[in-house]
Order: C-alpha cells, then sequence, then structure tokens
C-alpha cells in the first residue's frame, strides 16, 4: 500500500490579498503563508500574488522534527524524506541553513531537520530573510 505525504508549501506574498478561510486576515507583500493545500497554491501562484519559497513534508514539520527524530533524510527504505532545505530557488545541507540562521540572530533548535528549518524559514521577517539571503551567498 503506498503511502500518501502531504507537502507543506512556503509562499512568499507578492500582492495584497485577504485569506479565503479567515477573511479579517490581510496578506501584504512579503509576509509569509504555509498550507498543504495545492489548488490553492496554484491559484496564488497563477494570479501572481505569491511565490512558492520551499516544499516540505506536512506530516514532518509538527512531528519528527519537534520530537528529535530523522527528519533531516533517510535513505533506508520506505518512502524518501527530503535531505535538502529550498531556499530562494537553491538547496541546502541542513547544517548550513542552520548555522546561518543562528549568525543571523534566529534561535534554531539543534535536533531541527529539513522540515522544521523550512517552517522555520517561513516565520523570519523580511529583514531576516534578506538576511539569510546575504549569508548564505557568502557561505557558497
Amino acid at each position: 500500500m503506498k503511502k500518501i505525504i502531504n507537502c507543506l508549501f512556503a509562499l512568499l506574498v507578492l500582492e495584497v490579498f485577504k485569506d479565503k478561510n479567515d477573511h479579517a486576515k490581510v496578506y501584504q507583500p512579503g509576509d509569509h503563508l504555509e498550507t498543504d493545500d495545492l489548488s490553492r497554491v496554484n491559484d496564488l501562484v497563477k494570479r501572481g500574488l505569491a511565490k512558492i519559497e520551499s516544499v516540505g513534508v506536512a506530516e514532518d514539520a509538527a512531528g519528527d522534527d519537534a520530537n528529535g527524530g530523522d527528519a533531516g533524510g533517510s535513505k533506508t527504505g520506505g518512502e524518501a524524506k527530503p535531505t535538502k532545505v529550498v531556499f530562494d530557488g537553491n538547496e541546502y545541507e541542513p547544517q548550513v541553513i542552520k548555522d546561518a540562521l543562528i549568525a543571523i540572530g534566529v534561535p534554531v533548535a539543534p535536533n531541527a531537520g529539513v522540515n522544521g528549518l523550512t517552517k522555520k524559514i517561513g516565520e523570519i521577517t523580511e529583514e531576516q530573510t534578506a538576511a539569510l539571503k546575504e549569508k548564505l551567498i557568502t557561505t557558497e
């Protein structure tokens, strides 16, 4: 039996729009939005309201990472887990992202895996995102 994996999409808001589920919530350019609703992601990207920053596995976002599990990616048996963190269109090793986040003053759990780091990136401010981009450029 094949296991179904839900993807968690981290989006960067490009244009102002209201949340379709919570009409009181208004997203501003630079805000981050996480959702596992692929049709919503496709609609927002197609309309130019947001762009995809990263994709992770939704079931692990609050599961394995939070409990110190192997969310960093195991290459043995079962479903393949992501082994790299996608940020700004590039893939990075989890430790590189951890070091860069810590260097810009963003606290990161020592056992954070790919999904936890993807979630953390989705939560940082626009200024922190710019600093992270700069830090990653200097480490390449």
